[in-house]
């Protein structure tokens, strides 16, 4: 995986590279929490891919955040070359699906749940396209 620092207000975030490659899996990129716990979450999500797990568009996990499910959203592919740059050169161009996993809060709530705390929102940004209301 690839581990990017913050800027500023901007949290860090991690991706995969190599998981379309290796098992035809999307891509993963995780935004705005600690470096280890970024750099963890990826390497959990590796360890499950490699051992047969499949994560989709819509899908929810558990157990790869320690307190935190996970949703993942598929990511467009107009934010790879600002987000997955490495990725994106890995694969030679765009031509890969990738993921956003988009963590809740301790409640269990995500950023498009109506209670989702506000000071958490600008933590993760918005890489898919929102759901239909």
């Amino acid at each position: 995986g690839v581990l990017v620092a913050g800027e500023g207000e901007v949290g860090g975030h991690a991706y995969s590279v190599g998981f379309f490659r290796s098992w035809a899996h999307p891509e993963v990129a995780i935004f705005g929490l600690a470096p280890a716990q970024l750099e963890a979450a990826v390497s959990r999500l590796g360890a499950r891919v490699r051992g047969g797990d499949r994560f989709e568009h819509g899908d929810v996990a558990d157990g790869v955040l320690e307190g935190r499910a996970l949703a993942f959203r598929r990511i467009v592919p107009r934010h790879y070359p600002a987000f997955l740059a490495h990725a994106v050169w890995y694969h030679d161009g765009a031509r890969f699906p990738a993921l956003q996993a988009v963590w809740a809060d301790e409640a269990g709530r995500f950023p498009w749940d109506r209670w989702f705390p506000r000071d958490l929102r600008d933590a993760q940004p918005v890489l898919f396209e929102p759901e239909p209301a």
